[in-house]
């Protein structure tokens, strides 16, 4: 196999990777692409997924599928995750996936997800055998993992997300100090017991809420996540996007440096998440990783061929 693209389709955003041999067993990104389609909105009220929802999502797929197809993809994978796990029936949208694209969609089980997860963000380390965790704030959930080796041995999943907590505690605009306050009591109440056995002094973090907290640190015109991979993330640093962003309107939010417009209502509270995190783990930083579970997925078919 040369060519080969996994979808990875997530409670806030679908990604796409296109990956190709490297001749040594890897694989190189040769196709990167992200679209925000809220698939887990109104979740926590319902337990199928908003018509609107599922209608964006698929069609991002169907057109990143074809993307695909141009250029000469050999094998398509979709990977579900925490909104399609929550979700009562998946098996409508899964059947309606492969009828438009073709591309059979797994839902990946939490262990599954976990370490496809901590394969991608220990690439991110030189040392891959010392003491690592790996963060992922979704919109529906928050993985910790912890390992010091190819397997992560260690495990918090947090029941809150950047979309789950704008939905439980922000109920008008602008959100201010109150809607904090309800934030991190939120994540404290969702985190409590969890972090036992978890442990590390170093961490990676993954996914949009990262690269979104990077990009507002780095205050770039625009959002580029691939101009954050590797860069550090203090804990200053987000409690000072979260200071900065109590109290903005959507219309000073549209003129923050570096917030894309179709993030920037989850900035807020997926900050709460991240700096709730790192302070339990004791961490002053972390290192910002663009790459998520489809980068691991593309190791394992890669490596097995």
């Amino acid at each position: 196999m040369k060519r080969a693209a996994v979808f990875d389709i997530g409670s806030v955003s679908v990604k796409m990777l296109v990956a190709e041999a490297d001749g040594n067993g890897g694989f190189s990104p040769l196709i990167e692409r992200a679209r925000v389609t809220r698939l887990g909105e109104g979740l926590a009220g319902r337990a199928d997924f908003l018509p609107a929802a599922a209608e964006r999502t698929l069609r991002a797929l169907e057109e990143f599928a074809a993307e695909a197809a141009g250029v000469g993809v050999e094998r398509m994978e979709a990977l579900g995750t925490e909104a399609l796990r929550r979700v009562a029936d998946a098996r409508p949208f899964a059947a309606e996936l492969s009828r438009l694209t073709g591309v059979p969609l797994e839902i990946l089980d939490p262990a599954s997800e976990a370490r496809l997860a901590y394969r991608s963000g220990r690439a991110l380390v030189e040392d891959g055998d010392a003491p690592l965790c790996t963060l992922d704030v979704g919109g529906g959930s928050t993985e910790i993992l912890s390992g010091e080796g190819a397997l992560p041995v260690g495990r918090a999943l947090l029941p809150i997300g950047a979309l789950r907590l704008k939905e439980a505690c922000v109920r008008c605009e602008p959100p201010g100090e109150a809607e904090v306050a309800c934030m991190v009591r939120t994540v404290a109440e969702a985190s409590s017991g969890r972090f036992a056995t978890v442990a590390c002094s170093r961490l990676v973090g993954m996914g949009g809420t990262i690269m979104v907290l990077s990009s507002v640190l780095r205050g770039d015109p625009s959002f580029e996540p691939t101009l954050l991979h590797g860069r550090r993330l203090s804990l200053e640093g987000v409690r000072g996007v979260i200071r900065a962003m109590v109290g903005l309107a959507p219309e000073e939010r549209a003129r923050v440096k570096g917030l894309p417009a179709d993030r920037a209502d989850l900035a807020l509270p997926g900050a709460v998440i991240v700096a709730e995190v790192m302070t339990r783990l004791g961490v002053p930083d972390l290192v910002a990783s663009a790459w998520g579970i489809r980068h691991g997925r593309a190791a394992e078919l890669f490596e097995t061929g």
